[in-house]
């Protein structure tokens, strides 16, 4: 927030004056009078996440102010403050506990009891039930203790237990709010203006507006709004982000193009095949964002637990007072019910089940990863089979030369020959030979300038540098200007090609004098983090759309031999579902749009910091950049969590069985109860804490962003 002034409050419409702020609401910043004006506004003129992450700060923010106070009074009676001639004002004390937490029970408590409502008329109990009734019990008999003259209240667990509670939906709510914010600005690409030719030029149209038919217009270096069909113009894609070719594509008369693939140096006219509604691109995008709303396996879990849990508790609590109200008084017999509702409210099984992955995530800093969840490292621990992407995952993502054979004469003088031509052009293979020739050291003067550039897309170029004609480009493109090639260099152009390599042939005054060979190169690190993954049990495989040969290059190179090529983003999803079918956790590694809906189809998807937006989006793992070498200490730190995890719910089940049989046989007060209560969830905190400083001392650091 930032001060700012001279303008109109967003919500409330007056000036906002020159303590203004301004607030950020679905990406804009706008102008409020105040913070509370931000957060109404939050509220009201937002849907879905955004509004509800805003309502559940709101009121973690009044009622944790409530329940600290609350608990604040509450030391006062606990350690025993009052004597005997001070009763009244215990009282009293007692009494202002009451005031404060009833305006807490309905703030904070009013969405979880609504939830709970709403569950058992569709005949669920839910987490929300078991909730509902600790901290209705915990209030319930400290009312009945302020009206007949009982010497507890338990005003403090009621309410820190719904703090607690609404903490965790906050926190829900605001991670999904920040995945909707990231991926907003890929669907508002469904709305972007677009040049549609008209009878008297072009008029400007939002991208779900153009109709199958409609011509439109895509500059260099602009993103394809619509899947078309070229119809005018030459120039180059970039696909690698949509398909996982690693090497530009060329475009003219005929030649498909892709919506969200980027168009090179040369402007288009391009036939619409398909509404921009209906484009791949913005398929891919709707349903990442619907993989996005599923409910967390944790959620799932304790919903489940409480089908059983809680019904079985309210019959024990039942039984309870039944059996006691026959061998004791009715306050003995209802202090017995009540310490076993007490007890059994779940507590400790909410941070059992998930502090563990919490603080190992949260620990985190060295190596800038990014869990959305603890889902994620939760489904971590299960995976078995980990799949990578090759473009910008495996590989650079970029060419580069990899091979120079010259038939005669100094190779690094043909490389200079031809970077010197290639300065006229913007193809990606044209400027990894000028990068290549700076980086060999063959440049040591300034390339000369070349003259008389012709252009031959899809083929090359054909100019003059220094007095002599040179050409630069394909085998068709020396067919056609009908030069000559040694045998052994034509040989040795046939095994470049076999191994998947990317061919740059450079001729000079009618002869084929050199050949170099360009790939995209495998990251330094991709060995050894394979090799690292064996070692834990782990397969690895490789699921690309580039070609076979290019695929099978990198494959070799890693040394595995699970690989498939050619494939696209739905093909890529079968297999991913063909894998887990087979009952076998998948880890989708990627870094591409088309990796998108893969990302969100596997166990786990990781995306490189490095990728697409729409990649990292997906994903529930997003590394701080291309590098791969976190993926194995990622993979124990889930491992670890998982372990702590496990023995995290034994203890609170074990303590919850425990307490549960003390307080059926009336060995124990609520009070007890209470403690109980606090230790259990302390031994839980304590354990979880022990295994992040465990892994600390490894050396394993981690980043959490909610």
């Amino acid at each position: 927030m930032s001060a700012t002034s001279g303008a109109l409050c967003s919500h409330c419409l007056v000036p906002a004056g020159a303590n203004a702020y301004r607030g950020l609401v679905a990406g804009e910043e706008l102008p409020f009078c105040c913070f509370g004006c931000y957060l109404a506004y939050r509220v009201h003129g937002e849907r879905g996440e955004e509004a509800e992450a805003a309502l559940s700060l709101i009121r973690l923010g009044v009622g944790a102010f409530l329940a600290m106070n609350i608990m604040l009074l509450s030391l006062l009676l606990y350690t025993h403050a009052f004597g005997a001639a001070e009763a009244h004002v215990r009282r009293a004390v007692e009494v202002v506990l009451g005031a404060l937490a009833t305006p807490a029970m309905v703030i904070l408590g009013w969405p979880i009891f609504a939830d709970a409502w709403h569950g058992l008329r569709r005949g669920r109990l839910t987490t929300e039930s078991m909730i509902v009734v600790g901290a209705s019990a915990a209030y319930a008999y400290s009312v009945s203790s302020l009206f007949t003259g009982g010497d507890r209240v338990y005003f403090d667990t009621a309410t820190m237990l719904l703090v607690l509670f609404t903490l965790g939906r906050y926190l829900d709510a605001a991670t999904r709010a920040r995945a909707a914010r990231n991926l907003a600005p890929l669907l508002e690409a469904e709305r972007a203006p677009v040049r549609v030719l008209a009878a008297d030029g072009f008029e400007m149209r939002p991208a779900t507006q153009v109709v199958p038919g409609d011509r439109v217009e895509v500059r260099a270096g602009e993103r394809f709004p619509v899947d078309g069909e070229v119809v005018e113009g030459r120039s180059w894609a970039d696909e690698a982000l949509v398909t996982g070719e690693s090497e530009p594509v060329d475009k003219a008369a005929g030649d498909r193009v892709i919506a969200g693939t980027t168009n090179g140096n040369g402007s288009l006219i391009v036939a619409t095949l398909a509404s921009g509604a209906a484009t791949r691109w913005a398929q891919i995008a709707r349903a990442v964002r619907a993989a996005l709303d599923r409910r967390s396996r944790l959620q799932d879990l304790t919903d489940r637990i409480a089908t059983w849990f809680l019904p079985a508790v309210l019959i024990l609590a039942a039984a309870v007072w039944v059996f006691w109200s026959d061998r004791g008084s009715s306050w003995e017999a209802l202090s017995a019910a009540l310490a076993t509702l007490v007890v059994a409210c779940p507590c400790a099984l909410g941070p059992a089940a998930y502090l563990a992955s919490f603080l190992a995530v949260g620990e985190a800093a060295g190596e800038g990863i990014v869990i959305r969840s603890t889902r994620a490292l939760e489904q971590l621990a299960t995976v078995r089979t980990v799949v990578f992407d090759k473009t910008g995952s495996l590989t650079r993502g970029t060419p580069s030369l990899v091979a120079l054979e010259a038939a005669e004469g100094d190779a690094a003088a043909w490389l200079e020959a031809g970077a010197a031509l290639a300065q006229a052009d913007s193809h990606p293979l044209a400027r990894a030979m000028v990068e290549a020739a700076g980086m060999r050291g063959t440049a040591q003067r300034r390339l000369a300038r070349p003259t008389q550039v012709q252009a031959r897309p899809g083929e090359g170029l054909v100019g003059s540098v220094e007095g002599s004609e040179l050409a630069l480009g394909s085998a068709g493109l020396f067919d056609r200007l009908g030069w000559a090639i040694s045998p052994e260099l034509a040989a040795r152009v046939r095994e470049l090609e076999a191994a998947g390599s990317s061919l740059v042939l450079i001729g000079r005054d009618g002869q084929v004098g050199a050949v170099a060979a360009f790939a995209d190169e495998v990251k330094p690190e991709a060995r050894a983090v394979i090799e690292e993954l064996g070692e834990r049990g782990l397969t690895t495989m490789i699921l690309s759309g580039d070609r076979p040969a290019a695929v099978e290059r990198v494959a070799s190179k890693l040394g595995t031999t699970t690989w498939r090529a050619g494939l696209s983003p739905e093909e890529k999803v079968a297999a991913i579902d063909e894998l887990m079918r087979a009952g076998r956790g998948v880890a989708m590694v990627g870094d591409g749009l088309n990796d998108g809906p893969v990302l969100a189809a596997a166990t786990v998807g990781i995306a490189l910091g490095s990728g697409s937006e729409l990649a990292r989006t997906s994903a529930e793992i997003v590394t701080a950049g291309p590098d791969l070498s976190a993926l194995p200490r990622l993979l124990d730190s889930a491992r670890t969590a998982g372990r702590t995890t496990r023995v995290n719910l034994t203890w609170a089940f074990g303590y919850n069985a425990v307490g549960l049989t003390a307080a059926a046989a009336g060995l124990l007060q609520p009070v007890l109860a209470a403690g109980l209560m606090a230790v259990s969830s302390l031994v839980v905190v304590a354990n979880a804490m022990r295994s992040v400083r465990r892994k600390a001392a490894a050396g394993l650091r981690l980043e959490v962003q909610a």
